[in-house]
């Protein structure tokens, strides 16, 4: 990228694949050109300099028919990922219902259009979000103890998804674990905690639910032994709470002296518990929350499929539910499954923006 002048501005480039030049003056801290030639310099910070800056380099097309807003870099890629799919022969969604990508400043590589969500309305972040590691612990019982209960194995959320996630075999074993999860999630939150005798009370008499039971930890129940169906639904508002952050949950169908019917828990001495109310961990700006706040676990959390998440990925993009490892205090880990980014693109993108306007 060619840069000339000194501190009293910059002849500007564009981020990486932008094209030709573009003339104007940035004054050394950041700020953006003069209103008028007389007139006083127009301040601003950093972060909406680079927004400004970059809206020159986005455009705005439909992707596997639904329209979003990315970088042209980004949009080459898409569109190569819509050929793969065969898109314009098919045009097959694959399960995508909704889309974001540019979101303005402060939206890490959203905020130069290098990132996507998809089904942002119903997808969560299933842990290892920045600052989050109180939660995260809660989080791990819960994932685990519904693999163990519907599927006799552990959650690959708590530790999998954070390995060798490019390998294209582990990449579909990945997805294909996931999947599992999310539609066993539909079933522990949907059938069992709504309909409990018609459904989870069946199930911890049957062999399997009796067998998996034991290898899964419940409320006031002994280790390995298998619970009653009232310190099983318990459990399983809990862990409902849990991952939503309210004690609001959807009526229940209980029997009664009028026989069943969608009752209040509450009516019959089962209301939901209180949500656990998390404090801002060291260095965090925000107290965490739950990954189903605002969102239904009964829908599950992966609803487009595979097809999709692996003609991204073989064009660059980090799947950010198995892409970007353990995280730490600071920085998110793997868990992120609305979110796709071309990480290396979008970095330079967004470091060379902030180089031109900072000259």
């Amino acid at each position: 990228m060619t840069e000339t002048g000194n501190l009293g501005g910059a002849q500007r480039g564009g981020p990486l694949g932008g094209g030709t030049n573009q003339s104007g003056y940035v004054a050394p801290n950041g700020t953006l050109p003069r209103a008028n030639v007389n007139g006083p310099l127009q301040t601003t910070s950093i972060d909406q300099a680079v927004d400004r800056y970059i809206k020159q380099y986005l455009v705005t097309r439909p992707f596997l028919g639904i329209s979003v807003t990315v970088h042209r870099l980004v949009r080459q890629e898409l569109d190569a990922v819509e050929r793969d799919l065969d898109y314009g022969t098919n045009q097959q969604q694959h399960g995508v219902t909704s889309m974001r990508g540019y979101q303005g400043p402060n939206h890490w590589l959203h905020s130069v259009g290098c990132a996507i969500d998809f089904n942002y309305e119903t997808l969560p972040y299933l842990m290892r979000e920045a600052g989050e590691g109180a939660l995260d612990t809660a989080l791990v019982e819960v994932y685990d103890r519904i693999a163990s209960f519907l599927l006799g194995r552990a959650s690959v959320i708590p530790q999998e998804i954070t390995i060798n996630a490019y390998d294209k075999t582990r990449r579909e074993f990945l997805f294909r674990s996931l999947k599992q999860e999310s539609d066993a999630m539909t079933k522990y939150f949907g059938l069992f905690m709504k309909e409990p005798d018609t459904f989870l009370v069946p199930y911890l008499a049957s062999s399997d639910g009796q067998y998996r039971a034991k290898t899964t930890s419940w409320l006031n129940t002994p280790p390995a032994s298998v619970p009653n169906s009232t310190n099983a639904l318990r459990q399983i508002q809990q862990d409902w709470v849990t991952l939503t952050g309210r004690n609001t949950g959807p009526q229940i169908l209980l029997r009664g002296e009028s026989g069943s019917i969608y009752r209040n828990p509450c009516d019959v001495g089962m209301c939901y518990p209180a949500a656990t109310e998390y404090r801002p961990e060291p260095g965090s700006d925000r107290p965490p929350d739950a990954p189903f706040v605002g969102r239904d676990p009964a829908k599950g959390f992966l609803t487009f499929d595979f097809e999709v998440v692996s003609a991204l990925m073989d064009h660059g993009f980090t799947w950010g539910a198995i892409g970007f490892g353990a995280g730490g205090p600071k920085v998110g880990g793997s868990g992120d499954v609305m979110h796709f980014e071309l990480t290396t693109i979008g970095k330079k993108v967004l470091d060379d923006a902030k180089r031109v306007v900072s000259l």
